[in-house]
């Protein structure tokens, strides 16, 4: 038998609201705005860390 905690179930309780909430209000991503956000957010990264690379000094 599983136990369930009832903070676990306010937890869900209330992430489900604002997640309701949030796509009545209109604020949500499609998948393809989240794909290109990640994509952007990768090259971004990818170009940070070749920045550090370039930087180090090895000595």
């Amino acid at each position: 038998m599983l136990f369930k905690e009832p903070e676990y179930e306010e937890f869900l309780v209330q992430k489900i609201q604002t997640g309701l909430a949030d796509l009545a209000e209109g604020r949500y991503s499609t998948a393809e705005q989240f794909k290109q956000e990640m994509e952007q957010l990768l090259v971004r990264k990818e170009r940070d860390l070749q920045q550090l690379e370039g930087n180090i000094t090895y000595g």
